[in-house]
């Protein structure tokens, strides 16, 4: 289900698709959701949309983009949960994947007619294992065209960063990955993660700060990396913040504004 609503008012826009609301039904004989989990606009007022299994594109008036994938769809590995257009105009899609015995990051880059592009690993799909019950969250691109994802890696914070042709970085921490357990405890992840102007990258998600049967306490989680991987340890004395809300605290997402502050939401449980 996609939504516009007009600035002005508030109200739905009649002139998007039905009465301001487009519904898109996908085969599901070919394992594709109905669950849109992500979008991004293009520099051509068409809208990118993917979820579970599934990648779709919109003109500005909501109707499928016949000019994109099959029908103005085009199939994911499992899920999406991010999605980032290079200035090339290809669109990088980010999940997901249990392909393997361990789930593990999935990086897909789609030339804008929705046929995977070759040029990126061979076939336009990179799966990264960090280890174990891995996932991507989220997606930002460098301004040279390095591909940042920040995710989880077996209860611990896990960034990659990839070059334009797919392979992995090695000038990112040795390996192109950087896994953090930010606290003792289990159940560290990233949800977000935006470039700043001087290239670092910020990483915002949840902490475990402590545990007892039946009660959880996280809080918000910043983090700070150089564009080399390491932590940039001017960043709240070590390269990271937990700031207490409520008990069930998780950043979801973040940016940058112009004067470099940091905006981050999520949501909380107070109890």
């Amino acid at each position: 289900l996609e939504q516009r609503v007009l600035l002005t008012s508030g109200d739905l826009d009649p002139a998007f698709g039905n009465a301001g609301q487009v519904v898109t039904e996908f085969h599901q004989a070919a394992d594709w959701s109905k669950t849109a989990l992500t979008s991004v606009l293009q520099a051509d007022g068409k809208i990118v949309a993917a979820g579970e299994g599934a990648i779709a594109r919109y003109l500005p008036d909501g109707s499928l983009d016949i000019s994109f994938g099959i029908e103005g769809k085009a199939a994911f590995p499992n899920y999406v949960r991010s999605i980032a257009i290079q200035t090339s105009g290809k669109i990088i899609a980010v999940g997901g994947t249990d392909v393997t015995s361990s789930q593990d990051f999935v990086i897909a880059r789609y030339l804008s007619n929705g046929t995977l592009d070759t040029s990126f690993d061979g076939d336009g799909l990179v799966l990264t294992d960090f280890g174990s019950f891995d996932g991507a969250y989220d997606v930002a691109i460098q301004p040279n065209g390095r591909v940042v994802v920040a995710g989880v890696s077996n209860d611990s914070v896990a960034v990659a960063r990839y070059n334009i042709d797919g392979s992995l970085d090695t000038t990112f921490d040795g390996d192109g990955r950087v896994v953090r357990k930010i606290n003792s405890h289990l159940d560290d992840a990233a949800y977000s993660v935006a470039i700043q102007s001087n290239g670092r990258i910020v990483v915002g998600g949840k902490s475990l700060i402590s545990y007892s049967p039946g009660s959880l306490y996280r809080q918000f989680f910043v983090m700070r990396l150089h564009s080399n991987g390491a932590l940039d340890r001017s960043f709240g004395g070590d390269g990271y913040l937990n700031t207490p809300i409520g008990s069930g605290d998780e950043v979801r997402d973040l940016v940058i504004q112009p004067d470099a502050r940091i905006l981050v939401s999520g949501s909380s449980r107070f109890v």
